[in-house]
């Protein structure tokens, strides 16, 4: 099953569930620190006015992917990443859960798991995504990782998570829990 039959198939399967709390739960895939820098370094001391400010990132990015086939054809499209919300992380955990096709997702050799993450993240994540960008990466596992991870780049940067290894890597917490 390729994942253009998987997201039809959980297309159809969220029609005839009741409601997002019979959605099967499963646990986020742990997500790797954007580890590119945040804001450049400072010039001197003294010259802080002159750091420009971090844009924020917005909740829809777009970006540009190619890719070069077997037969020589090469592709290219513009693809938007929109941070997902409830809705979309339902769908997401739906995909997970077709792509296992019954068998215990936990027992998965990581490889096989970090794939299902990968072409959920995909499928969820990208605002109508042509057909030949879910082709490829269902076929080349390469691809597939180096797009999931650009779109949890997007999701890290959106909700500030921390590189907490590196201090120049640090930005405002989005919330705090104390006590």
């Amino acid at each position: 099953m390729n994942l253009i039959d998987t997201l039809e198939k959980v297309n159809q399967n969220k029609e005839e569930e009741k409601s997002v709390d019979e959605a099967v739960k499963h646990i986020a895939p742990k997500l790797e620190i954007d580890e590119e820098k945040l804001s450049e370094k400072l010039k001197g001391e003294d010259k802080k006015e002159d750091v420009p400010k971090e844009e924020p990132v917005k909740r829809v990015k777009t970006f540009t992917v190619s890719y070069d086939f077997d037969n020589k054809k090469s592709k290219s499209a513009a693809l938007s990443s929109k941070i997902m919300d409830a809705e979309a992380r339902t769908k997401y955990e739906r995909v997970l859960t077709a792509l296992a096709a019954g068998q215990n997702f936990e027992t998965l050799p990581t490889e096989v798991k970090n794939r299902y993450y990968s072409l959920a993240r995909i499928a969820c994540q990208l605002i109508d995504p042509p057909t030949w960008v879910l082709e490829a990466v269902s076929d080349d596992l390469g691809f597939c990782f180096e797009l999931g991870r650009r779109l949890i780049d997007h999701e890290n940067a959106w909700f500030r998570w921390n590189d907490w290894d590196s201090e120049s890597n640090k930005s405002k917490a989005r919330f705090s829990i104390s006590g």
